[in-house]
């Protein structure tokens, strides 16, 4: 180990170390002390950027948010209201079966005391609520919390080996066709719904 950096930029050095290994051994697993370590800093230098372990999980978190809101990009360029909530669905669950880790890192931070984490997946909802049709600011809809669930609760099944891989794609087909028979999912155009191609 060095007492000097050895990094142009250690915080982002950092950051990209603490990703790594939330990833590979989960986020107990991320310390200061540990960073340190990996980017061969001396122990005090991590404190330069972090004022501790915590804010170092809201900045990791708040990265997760945007990487979630690059997505939702795709999203709203999606022709129709049946494709955009298809590639809502695909998108979540792709990105919460490859970063399970960081998904639940994410959510454990919203109601912390964490500014970035708050801003970074305000930006998130709010552009969900626009790949909804949502476009009033306020409480989340029924129908929000119900897409919630439903890319939850694949994610879910899919991180714990309960609905194969390969079923991933039958099964959000069929939850969008549920979705936008809903009455609490009020999507614009919903006659295209059937357009799942």
């Amino acid at each position: 180990m060095s007492g000097g950096y050895h990094h142009g930029n250690l915080r982002e050095a950092l950051v990209t170390e603490g990703m790594k290994l939330l990833d590979d051994d989960g986020v107990e697993a991320v310390t200061l002390r540990e960073l340190a370590r990996r980017t061969n800093v001396s122990h005090g230098a991590p404190h330069r950027h972090f004022g501790d372990r915590d804010e170092l999980l809201g900045e990791m978190a708040a990265r997760g948010f945007d990487e979630l809101s690059t997505l939702l990009v795709e999203v709203l360029q999606q022709p129709t209201p049946a494709r955009r909530l298809r590639a809502y669905l695909r998108g979540y669950v792709t990105f919460a079966t490859e970063r399970p880790g960081l998904v639940q890192l994410m959510f454990s931070r919203v109601g912390k005391d964490a500014e970035g984490v708050h801003e970074a997946a305000r930006r998130f909802f709010s552009q969900g609520a626009r790949a909804l049709g949502v476009s009033e600011p306020g409480e989340p809809s029924t129908g929000a919390f119900l897409v919630a669930a439903v890319s939850e609760g694949i994610s879910t099944l899919a991180i714990a080996g309960r609905l194969p891989e390969e079923r991933v794609d039958e099964v959000i087909d069929s939850a969008v066709a549920a979705l936008l028979a809903s009455d609490a999912l009020a999507l614009p155009d919903t006659g295209q719904h059937a357009d799942l191609t």
